[in-house]
Formats: C-alpha cells, sequence, structure tokens
C-alpha cells in the first residue's frame, strides 16, 4: 500500500531509483551503435517537443525543483510508449524521466554525487549514437559526460 501511495505523489526510495537508473544504463550498454543513433535522434526530438511545451529539460536540476509532478506525467508517458510497443520512443523518453530523477535527487540534496555519476554514465551511453556535430548541444546542463 505505501509503494502505491509512494508512486501516486512521484516518490520512491533513493535506492531504487538508482538501482532503476542502474539498470536502464546496463539496458543502453547492450544496444548496438545504429539503434543507439535512432535513439539519440528520438532524445533530441523529444527535447525539442518537450522544450516548446514549456518543459525544460534541458535545464533539469532548475526545472524538476519547481515541477516535480512532470515525473509522474513522464513516467505514464513512458508506459503508454511501451504498451504501443514503441521501445526506440520509450527508451528515449525514459532517458529524460531518469535525467528528471536523478536532477530532482539532486535538488533535494540526496546522493548528489552518486546520481550526477548516474546521469553523466546514462548521458554517455546516449551518445555514442550522437553525431560530433548534435552532442554538446544535446547534452542537459550539469550530465554532460566529460563535464
Amino acid at each position: 500500500m505505501l509503494k502505491w501511495i509512494a508512486k501516486q505523489v512521484g516518490v520512491g526510495s533513493t535506492a531504487q531509483q538508482m538501482a532503476e537508473i542502474k539498470e536502464f544504463i546496463e539496458q543502453l550498454r547492450t544496444i548496438g551503435i545504429m539503434e543507439m543513433g535512432t535513439i539519440a535522434d528520438l532524445v533530441v526530438e523529444f527535447r525539442i517537443l518537450f522544450e516548446k511545451k514549456t518543459i525544460h529539460v534541458s535545464d533539469p536540476v532548475n526545472y524538476i525543483t519547481k515541477k516535480p509532478a512532470i515525473l509522474t506525467r513522464l513516467e505514464d508517458f513512458v508506459n503508454d510508449l511501451a504498451k504501443g510497443d514503441d521501445y526506440l520512443k520509450a527508451t528515449a523518453v525514459k532517458v529524460w524521466f531518469f535525467t528528471l530523477i536523478a536532477a530532482h535527487a539532486i535538488g533535494n540534496g540526496k546522493e548528489v554525487y552518486d546520481f550526477r555519476r548516474l546521469g553523466k554514465d546514462m548521458w554517455k551511453e546516449v551518445a555514442r549514437g550522437f553525431s560530433e556535430e548534435s552532442g554538446a548541444e544535446g547534452y542537459p546542463k550539469g550530465f554532460a559526460p566529460d563535464e
């Protein structure tokens, strides 16, 4: 019951969130370069779409401290995409979802170093699919792998 309530208000344990991000990073590591290129393109497309809808994923820590409820909406969006068997789009949106999860923890001062490292590790995997031109502009503030 408590797990259900926590899910409804968009709260999960820090350890659970870190485990989910680690698992997602491991999944990204198994994706081939061609498929990762498609996912990276979709990540950029969703960034543009989200920014147009005033979901400021490019500055995730600043945004999520003001709008934490977006996590529930993004989780629902990922689930809807996954139900429709749209694996590539679901994966691209998960990148933003987990970026915002990490940003939320960082903004709240929870395991800041670990969440920052996990976010950078995740974006390092996504970067395998970026073209040289799109890489630097595609990273959200504070999560570029080389920062």
